[in-house]
């Protein structure tokens, strides 16, 4: 059996070339494709890495800018520092939200009955009444929007059975996420009624981290990124607490806070050609302060990163051999063009792997799994994309089956001769 190889050249305008990896006899076939550069050589976390003597100073108490898919930090200004987050809380209590309904454990046109207790909450809220129902879709609008606290403590005795059980699973959530310094006690960011309890505690990089694991939900950024909506038919108008999203070109979320003890802290995320990046700043004096200090972050970024494109959507990639289908084989394709960010002048190392399962069975259906392509930067894995059937193959009958057999015998055969 031939094991196929192809390599794939990326160019300076990033489209992928090359050939096509046919997979036989139900091997996991590694197909890897290297494109070895000839600028300077870097790291991925070097190559893009905060920078120590910047001359950037942010007007705020502690900040950070972070690159969503490699994870790599443009810049940080004492992102550990352990601060009130307010209700940046709330990244925390969506991301939560979103993986229930990606477990399939919660809908969003379930509807909730709200207990007496969400609707006491206080501060930011769209005045739901106790025994008053609400569509999941329209809490989650309610919270990503408006930051209502009735909504997300709603939600939390939904998901949980119980506020502090939900709160004992933020916690849970912040350690399995490597948020060192967060400890939540409840799910708004409000501050506490005992003067003792320090309320939320996190920090800009902690925050950065579940930042990024929220917008991996990206149907999250629909309402994140919406400026003004309603909900109640109408009756009750939210406009966004994140003005970014209205005056930031691409910026689409994430979420504001301020008390008085937390300042004003924003969580925001834009995507400006193919490049996605996550701000948090903490601390800031005003409103206006946050807004411009973030701009200022982003705009740092976007200045010193590029998109280069890895893959094409629809692109054939590998195919794979069926058994007993119309189809003697089906192709693998990614579904949309899919991207790297890289340091501008910089040429990176890139390789990709694909993996597609073994001894695919018909029938398939168009946009069904087949297998996943992991792409590394500079030796490391930074992204997983899923290659999906491009067409439907339907299964043989016993006479198109027996006809298909021979046909396959008769090309062994002759390969043989």
């Amino acid at each position: 059996m031939k094991k196929v190889e192809r390599i794939i050249s990326l160019g300076t305008c990033g489209a992928i070339k090359g050939g096509i990896g046919v997979i036989k006899h139900g091997l996991l076939i590694i197909f890897l494709v290297a494109a070895l550069l000839t600028f300077s050589s870097m790291t991925n976390a070097n190559a893009m890495a905060a920078e120590p003597d910047s001359t950037l100073k942010i007007e705020a108490r502690s900040a950070i800018l972070l690159e969503p898919i490699t994870g790599a930090v443009l810049y940080e200004q004492e992102a550990d520092v352990p601060l009130s987050p307010a209700s940046v809380t709330k990244v925390m209590t969506l991301l939560l939200i979103m993986e229930e309904i990606e477990k399939g454990a919660l809908r969003l046109d379930e509807t909730i009955v709200i207990s007496p207790e969400a609707a006491a909450m206080g501060g930011s809220q769209i005045w739901l009444e106790p025994g008053e129902e609400m569509k999941v879709a329209d809490l989650i609008k309610a919270i990503a929007i408006v930051s209502a606290n009735d909504a997300s403590y709603a939600l939390a005795e939904r998901l949980s059975g119980s506020h502090d059980a939900f709160v004992a699973r933020m916690n849970e959530r912040a350690r399995e996420l490597g948020m060192k310094t967060t400890k939540f006690v409840n799910c708004t960011g409000l501050s506490e009624d005992d003067p003792s309890s320090p309320g939320n505690i996190t920090s800009a990089r902690d925050v950065a981290f579940m930042s990024r694991e929220l917008i991996r939900h990206s149907e999250i950024l629909k309402w994140t990124g919406t400026w003004i909506d309603y909900l109640r038919n109408g009756a009750s108008f939210l406009r966004n607490t994140n003005k970014l999203v209205r005056f930031y070109q691409g910026c689409d979320g994430l979420k504001t806070g301020f008390t008085n003890e937390a300042g004003f802290c924003l969580a925001a995320t834009a995507k400006r050609n193919n490049v996605r990046l996550i701000v948090v700043v903490m601390k800031a004096a005003t409103n206006d302060i946050r807004a411009k200090e973030v701009s200022r972050l982003l705009n740092f970024g976007f200045g010193r990163l590029e998109a280069i494109k890895v893959v094409s959507g629809g692109e054939e990639l590998a195919k794979l051999p069926v058994v007993r289908g119309t189809e003697d084989t089906i192709s693998a394709a990614a579904a949309s063009d899919y991207y790297l960010p890289n340091r501008r002048g910089v040429q990176p190392e890139i390789s990709k792997t694909i993996n597609l399962g073994s001894k695919l069975k018909a029938p398939i259906q168009k946009g069904q799994k087949l297998g996943t392509m992991t792409v590394h930067l500079n030796g490391e894995p930074v992204q997983e994309i899923e290659l999906l059937a491009t067409t439907d193959v339907g299964r043989t009958n016993g006479f198109q089956f027996f006809a298909q057999v021979s046909r396959q015998s008769l090309k062994t055969l002759f390969a043989k001769d």
